[in-house]
């Protein structure tokens, strides 16, 4: 079987996403000088590359897709000269689609790894999809990223408190929009529903086109709500067009002015991870050097800059504590599509 994949166009300038949300000098002065330290790396990095090709697979172009952390991916590895080339496919559709794909056989040369999350593993729980055998051959989790929930900035909604209220009272009035159903935007929304006392059934929720940015149906007046990662959002932020209400880490991002879930009162803590997965046919050689390759990018400057760059949280796993990881998000996540009455 044959499988047809839609080539993904370069987007540098989504490599560089709008610092304007908590930007200073002594943040432009830190990447300015991991940017010059990459020179005098040039000599370290310059030798044999790991591998000769490597093709990263992105599993859906629907919201909640890791299409920014691909393309901060084949930078570094070129940039660090882990591989000698880099090309970038994404399946042609949602998730179902991208997972029958990867498990398919595959025409490539050379290495393939997914990037993946809980988004996907959601989507596939919902869908029916070939989750266990699409994550059959984790190679390692790389970053976190947490969720914000974020309104039109000329709405009335003023905080998270304000926003629970509203739900407790006229629940199917509120309309959110985010990534996947299923996915970790999603379950936030579930759990938002569940701390304001009512049924998480009962909110309004879509998953934004593929074509739309993650808070074009707030600004543009289709929904109330948006849910989104910072990376995904302060573009949208810093231009006044959307409005965070609270992000969902433990304490607050260092230069970013946005109160925590925790700290409105609301007892809400969660994030997305990205991880890598080698194709389900992949022998333990392959494996191993694809994890190799994990662990050499993991400690790069370039890479570490990418993290900095789009408020991403280092997260590495190796294999196979990963594998142990994903199985246990599995089993987490099918938990609480049955708590919520999701399924």
């Amino acid at each position: 079987m044959t499988k047809r994949y839609a080539s993904l166009a370069s987007d540098d300038a989504a490599l560089h996403p709008n610092p304007g949300i908590g930007s200073s000098m002594n943040r432009r002065g830190f990447l300015a000088g991991l940017t010059g330290s990459l020179a005098s790396l040039t000599g370290a990095a310059a030798e044999t590359p790991a591998l000769e090709r490597l093709t990263l697979f992105i599993p859906s172009t629907f919201g909640d897709n890791p299409a920014g952390a691909v393309r901060a991916l084949e930078q570094a590895l070129m940039a660090e000269k882990l591989v000698a080339e880099v090309s970038r496919i994404h399946a042609a559709g949602d998730p179902m689609a991208g997972l029958q794909e990867f498990v398919s056989p595959s025409p490539l040369d050379g290495d393939m790894l997914m990037v993946g999350g809980p988004g996907l593993i959601g989507a596939g729980i919902l869908g029916g999809g070939p989750i266990e055998l699409a994550m059959r051959a984790p190679i390692a989790r790389l970053i976190t990223e947490n969720l914000l929930i974020a309104v039109h900035g000329d709405s009335d909604v003023a905080s998270v408190k304000e926003l629970t209220i509203a739900l407790r009272l006229e629940p199917t009035t509120i309309d959110f929009v985010g990534g996947p159903l299923g996915s970790t935007d999603h379950l936030l929304v579930a759990k938002l529903a569940r701390f304001a006392g009512i049924d998480p059934r009962r909110v309004r929720y879509s998953e934004r086109p593929a074509e739309e940015s993650v808070g074009f149906a707030v600004y543009s007046g289709r929904a109330g709500c948006a849910i989104g990662s910072l990376s995904e959002m302060q573009a949208d932020i810093s231009l006044g067009r959307l409005r965070p209400l609270a992000i969902s880490s433990t304490q607050r991002v260092p230069g970013v002015n946005i109160p925590t879930f925790l700290e409105m009162g609301v007892d809400l803590q969660m994030d997305r991870w990205r991880g890598l997965f080698a194709s389900p046919d992949a022998g333990p050689e392959q494996q191993a050097r694809l994890a190799a390759l994990a662990a050499r990018l993991a400690t790069t400057t370039t890479w570490k800059s990418m993290i900095f760059q789009h408020n991403w949280t280092s997260a590495y796993q190796p294999m196979p504590a990963f594998g142990s990881f994903v199985q246990a998000e599995i089993a987490r996540i099918r938990r609480q599509f049955a708590e919520f009455g999701l399924t």
